[in-house]
């Protein structure tokens, strides 16, 4: 059974060629991640586009990407994300290229090695296989969830290793992000508010909350609040810490603020959350 509203859908050489036949052509709208195994696939993104075996494309643009034709050979998986999946993946914070390169950027083309592409490969197929069967419950979501990190984790890493990302931001609106979710990184404290990190970079609080809210579409205060509620629930499931001890880590004073705040943002109070969920 499909998810309701699923945050990902992935396609086959095999589903595509129906359509194609049907149809002429494919129209799929980016952020999408394409692995061709082998054959050749003809696109329009803009420009004319063939992408060729053992590649792992990423598309990142608004407009969409016409697939015209595809060889009698070809095998490929495509997996197309909502624009929030992404960015609910790259605010884990440790995948600022993922960030750069992954949301931000046009169409990359990368030739991978045998042994990293049949990884991915593989991966992918799982997923799709679990998508397949899975009757959409909690379990279920939440695996698919962690299985689709492990795939942006993985390609990120296999594709800096056939070329190595730029050490610098394409533009200044993505350095004041990308110096924010550093910031951010490092302290990760409710005792901070937006105009905390806005004086980091000496810019002004307006400016910040614009770039992040251009560049992200989310609020910094969100991010903020995300990264606090994202730590809090490692803490909870990961520890044994009192919930006292995990409240004055985050920079809350008393326990009862950050009760109500976590329950606010998750539906649950620390202590059934962790009930619930901690292995």
């Amino acid at each position: 059974m499909p998810f309701r509203n699923p945050p990902f859908q992935i396609y086959t050489n095999t589903e595509i060629g129906k359509n194609l036949i049907n149809d002429e052509n494919f129209k799929v709208l980016p952020p999408f991640f394409l692995l061709v195994n082998k054959g050749k696939i003809d696109m329009i993104d803009g420009d004319a586009l063939k992408v060729g075996e053992k590649t792992i494309s990423v598309f990142a643009k608004e407009n969409k990407v016409i697939i015209n034709s595809i060889s009698e050979d070809c095998a490929f998986i495509l997996l197309q994300y909502k624009r929030e999946y992404i960015k609910s993946m790259t605010l884990k914070l440790d995948l600022l290229d993922a960030f750069k390169y992954v949301y931000s950027s046009p169409q990359l083309t990368f030739e991978l090695s045998k042994e990293n592409f049949s990884d991915l490969w593989v991966l992918a197929e799982y997923i799709k296989r679990q998508q397949d069967i899975s009757l959409n419950s909690e379990i279920e979501q939440h695996l698919l969830r962690h299985l689709n990190y492990s795939f942006l984790y993985s390609s990120v890493h296999k594709m800096n290793q056939t070329k190595s990302f730029e050490a610098s931001p394409r533009n200044q609106q993505q350095n004041i992000v990308l110096g924010f979710l550093k910031n951010l990184q490092r302290q990760g404290s409710t005792k901070l508010n937006v105009s905390d990190y806005a004086k980091m970079q000496h810019i002004t609080t307006r400016h910040l909350s614009a770039t992040v809210k251009q560049i992200t579409g989310m609020s910094a205060l969100d991010i903020i609040h995300r990264m606090v509620v994202h730590r809090a629930k490692n803490e909870l499931t990961e520890t044994n810490k009192p919930i006292s001890e995990i409240a004055f880590q985050l920079g809350y004073t008393d326990p009862f603020t950050f009760s109500h705040f976590f329950k606010k943002k998750t539906g649950f109070n620390p202590t059934e959350f962790r009930a619930k969920y901690q292995g």
